[in-house]
């Protein structure tokens, strides 16, 4: 029997809308299977680098593109700076650092979402808060998504153009808006947990998350029978420092001599920390005696050499070093030798570097 035709457009129209409502149906099941992975990676990262790097991967990934950008905003600077690239390694990365114009409180006012870089007029006020980012044109952005943590601006990702030429949908944007949304409340946490354990003046670590952290590589090197060196640093006569020169100038002082003990120190895996108000300490996992002293020697002399606040002060440290198990065999005792070491330095002249007697420096002259 054949179909009346009637019956026919009928049931083609039927399956029509089947087959829209699957794919409706496997985009939203492709969209909470990201979504869910992206909120578990996100949520478990406190590395503000480490967030940015899988923020851009992923969305470069997801969507298709050709290459993807974050701008974040330095707050120290009032900048926005280029953090994370993916897919312009092979061109000439634009070096630019976009300063906010004058029209981004009215920018800010529109509560603008993703944009199409291309639709944007120039007399928008895109333009007017950002006149910067046209220096990207040659690259062929093609959207801007803001990034906010409630209703305050953090930066902005950029995408090119989909590798496959689609435009992109609505069902794009959605995922795109949730996972920046995601990923700024993760930068946002650590931003916050940086704060809880970081030194406002210095940038060091604060004592109380030094001090979890000797706990920690203390039992890592009892476990893996590695050596630990402490060094444990204070300013010399820095009460002249506030006297003559001011509270300010000293905290200036005590930021570049910071800046000197991170210059020295591995990153990410030695743990430098403002101690007390001038006092300093360095622990260095994996480290034995000749290393730590040649660490201590070196933020020494740099220190002396220095000039701080406008090259009108001049400043000394003297250094303590004590080692892990030679020394002393829990994270107290540790400290505590260091700091005799410390007390040595400081009586025996100052400006040098003094190791606890129960060391033995190798092929090295000790200075105590």
């Amino acid at each position: 029997m054949s179909m009346d035709p009637v019956e026919k457009e009928e049931l083609l129209t039927r399956i029509h809308e089947l087959e829209e409502q699957a794919k409706e149906l496997d985009q939203k099941s492709y969209n909470l299977f990201i979504l869910y992975h992206a909120s578990k990676a996100l949520g478990s990262m406190l590395d503000e680098e480490e967030l940015l790097q899988l923020t851009v991967d992923m969305t470069t990934e997801v969507m298709g593109v050709e290459w993807g950008a974050i701008y974040l905003v330095n707050e120290d600077t009032g900048f926005l700076e280029l953090r994370k690239v993916k897919g312009l390694e092979s061109r000439e990365t634009p070096p630019i650092a976009l300063k906010l114009g004058e029209g981004f409180p009215l920018w800010m006012n529109e509560k603008s979402e993703i944009l199409s870089f291309q639709a944007v007029p120039p007399e928008a006020l895109f333009f007017n808060a950002f006149p910067e980012i046209k220096l990207l044109e040659p690259h062929q952005p093609s959207i801007v998504v803001p990034l906010f943590h409630k209703v305050r601006f953090l930066g902005f990702l950029i995408l090119s153009h989909r590798l496959d030429g689609q435009s992109f949908s609505t069902n794009d944007f959605e995922l795109l808006t949730t996972i920046t949304s995601l990923s700024a409340t993760a930068l946002m946490n650590a931003h916050l947990y940086e704060l809880a354990i970081r030194d406002g003046t210095t940038k060091l670590f604060v004592a109380r998350y030094f001090r979890r952290r000797l706990q920690e590589e203390v039992k890592r090197s009892k476990r893996y029978n590695k050596p630990l060196s402490l060094i444990m640093m204070d300013i010399d006569d820095f009460k002249k420092v506030n006297d003559l020169h001011g509270h300010l100038q000293g905290d200036h002082t005590l930021a570049q001599i910071s800046a000197i003990i991170r210059s020295c120190s591995r990153e990410d895996v030695d743990i430098p920390c403002r101690y007390g108000g001038e006092e300093f300490a360095l622990l260095l996992p994996e480290t034995d005696l000749n290393g730590a002293y040649l660490v201590a020697e070196r933020i020494r002399s740099k220190v002396e050499s220095a000039r701080f606040a406008s090259s009108q002060i001049y400043v000394t440290i003297s250094a303590g070093v004590a080692v892990y198990p030679d020394d002393a065999e829990i994270d107290e005792a540790l400290v505590e030798k260091a700091d005799f070491a410390l007390y040595e330095s400081k009586k025996s002249g100052k400006n040098k570097v003094s190791v606890h007697k129960k060391s033995n420096l190798k092929g090295l002259a000790n200075k105590s």
